[in-house]
């Protein structure tokens, strides 16, 4: 018989290894380096993809309080793998990211809004983009 996590997409697979079994260990460098590779490898729909898995845990732990760790460590996953890809699908990727900022800047403790806001301020990746001032 098969388990669940074997019938698991690879890309969902690399991003739940970078979560450690104690939050305050921090991020799993060597799962992050295997995230990060086969986020440059794969094909540019993989980074999308491993950009909405990690926006759908984010508000997942987001409600349950005592797993405000695991955001910080997905916003760290996030900040490695926006400074490593440099691929033309880094645009759905920022999508989910810029998402997942405003998700703890509406409804995230301070120190979560201090994180995301130090996020977006440190990411040169982010000024390629334009923002603009009006949401349609």
């Amino acid at each position: 018989m098969l388990c669940c996590q074997c019938v698991k997409p690879r890309y969902k697979r690399l991003v739940d290894n970078i979560y450690p079994k104690d939050p305050s260990e921090g991020l799993v460098h060597s799962n992050m380096s295997k995230l990060q590779y086969y986020a440059l490898q794969s094909s540019p729909n993989k980074l999308d993809k491993i950009g909405q898995y990690l926006l759908g845990k984010v508000e997942r732990d987001l409600h349950r309080r005592d797993r405000e760790m695991y955001i910080f460590i997905s916003m760290d996953a996030l900040d490695q793998l926006l400074n490593a890809c440099h691929s033309r699908a880094l645009n759905l990727f920022v999508t989910s990211f810029l998402s997942i900022i405003e998700i703890l800047l509406e409804k995230g403790s301070v120190p979560l809004k201090s994180r995301a806001t130090k996020s977006v301020s440190s990411n040169p990746t982010l000024k390629c983009f334009p923002v603009s001032a009006s949401r349609a």
